[in-house]
């Protein structure tokens, strides 16, 4: 999918936004053809494609041409993502995503990172002034107001973010069989079900999507 008239200075997604006949020129499948932007991928009916056994697992990515996703900060060891790969049309279709998920996995660098605000809040649908229509496009397909939580992390270090609470999310937190049984039971006494998701202390996809599937999550996205 290649989007048309993005190039140029870098965009800020909280300042600028969308023209509301912005269109994209679709290169897969053929024919090729301009397709608006409004709603194109909420039209995939993504989170009618899985089911509780066989839950449909999906993420996306936008990269430079060259196929990175982000750059390493050498000087503080951070990765980011350049300015100019990040447009209001790449954010509104990573929402349109996020809207059909009923299960929404994250980690715990991303939790570290939102923190300390070097990245911006995307645990909610609606936060953000052009997608506060998704929430109701939610409730019109039987999902639920926002997406369940699952923070995957070894450490088991990090801040829960108060974004979580206040929305009233359910929110899993997945880690590995050797886990820190301090930082096991800390998060366990603050309320919270730990998903045990992996042979030593990382998280394996398998074992958590097959957890996911018994507590009845049909849509993840990554």
């Amino acid at each position: 999918m290649k989007i048309q008239q993005t190039m140029g200075q870098p965009h800020d997604t909280n300042k600028k936004s969308i023209p509301p006949d912005k269109c994209l020129l679709r290169l897969f499948p053929t024919p090729h053809q301009e397709v608006p932007l409004t709603g194109l991928y909420l039209g995939h009916q993504v989170h009618e494609l899985g089911t509780q056994s066989h839950p449909f697992v999906y993420a996306n990515f936008v990269s430079s041409l060259d196929g990175r996703i982000a750059l390493a900060d050498t000087q503080y060891g951070d990765t980011y993502i350049p300015k100019h790969m990040m447009t209001p049309s790449d954010f509104m279709l990573f929402m349109q995503l996020h809207a059909q998920a009923d299960c929404l996995i994250t980690h715990g660098g991303y939790l570290r990172a939102l923190a300390a605000k070097k990245l911006g809040n995307i645990l909610q649908v609606g936060n953000h002034p052009k997608c506060t229509g998704l929430i109701n496009w939610r409730k019109n397909n039987k999902l639920t107001a926002q997406p369940t939580i699952v923070i995957a992390s070894a450490s088991l270090d990090f801040p829960m973010h108060e974004s979580l609470k206040n929305k009233q999310q359910r929110v899993y937190i997945a880690t590995g069989l050797n886990a820190d049984p301090y930082r096991v039971n800390r998060w366990k006494k603050q309320g919270y079900t730990v998903l045990f998701c992996g042979e030593n202390k990382l998280v394996q996809g398998a074992p958590l999507v097959h957890q996911l599937s018994l507590l009845g999550y049909k849509s993840i996205y990554l």
